[in-house]
C-alpha cells in the first residue's frame, strides 16, 4: 500500500491533504495553482508496516509571457506567439484590445497561437493576450500596438473615384 500526500512548503505529513492510497508507483495529482509544493510518499507492507514518509518539492509555474508578432495587413490584424506552456499545459489564449490591460475590452479566447481579426475601423490597437493553463492559472499578458489602414477594397475604389472624377474633368473641357 502506498499513501501520497499534496502539502505546500512547511507543511508535514500530518498537516498534508491525502491525495492517493492504494497500489502504485506513480500518482497524478491532477491540475494545481502556481505555487511551490511538498509531496509526500509513505509505503507499507503486507502486514501494514508503514514506512517513515519521505517528500521531496516541485513548483507549478504559471503560464510564460506571449512574446507577439503582428503581421497586419491593410486591416486585417494577425497575431502570433510562442507556446507558452511551463508545468502545466495551456487551456487557451485571451485576446483584449485597450490601451490599459486592467481597462482593456475582453474580444475572446483562441485555442490556437494566433488571432486574426478585422476591427470595425482603422486607426491603432493595443492588443494583449494572456496566456491561461488548465488550472487556470494566467501567465503576464503580453502586449502589441497594431496600426490598420482601411481594407485594400476601399482603397481601390477610393482611386478609382478619383480617377473617375479627372476623366470627367477631361470630358467637360472637350
Amino acid at each position: 500500500l502506498t499513501q501520497i500526500k499534496l502539502g505546500t512548503i512547511g507543511s508535514t505529513w500530518e498537516t498534508a491533504t491525502l491525495v492517493y492510497a492504494g497500489r502504485t508507483d506513480s500518482c497524478n495529482l491532477g491540475w494545481l495553482e502556481d505555487a511551490e509544493y511538498l509531496v509526500w510518499a509513505r509505503h507499507a507492507n503486507d502486514a501494514s508496516d508503514f514506512s517513515s514518509p519521505i517528500n521531496t518539492t516541485f513548483e507549478v509555474l504559471p503560464p510564460s509571457q506571449p512574446v507577439i508578432v503582428d503581421d497586419t495587413y491593410f486591416a486585417q490584424v494577425q497575431l502570433d506567439w510562442q507556446n507558452c506552456k511551463t508545468s502545466q499545459p495551456i487551456r487557451d489564449y485571451e485576446i483584449k484590445i485597450g490601451p490599459i490591460y486592467a481597462d482593456a475590452e475582453f474580444k475572446t479566447r483562441v485555442f490556437a497561437q494566433t488571432f486574426v481579426f478585422i476591427p470595425p475601423t482603422a486607426g491603432t490597437y493595443r492588443y494583449w493576450v494572456t496566456a491561461i493553463d488548465v488550472a487556470e492559472n494566467r501567465g503576464a499578458p503580453g502586449y502589441v500596438d497594431v496600426e490598420t489602414t482601411e481594407q485594400l477594397d476601399a482603397a481601390m475604389q477610393e482611386l478609382q473615384d478619383g480617377l473617375d472624377e479627372q476623366a470627367q474633368d477631361i470630358i467637360d473641357l472637350g
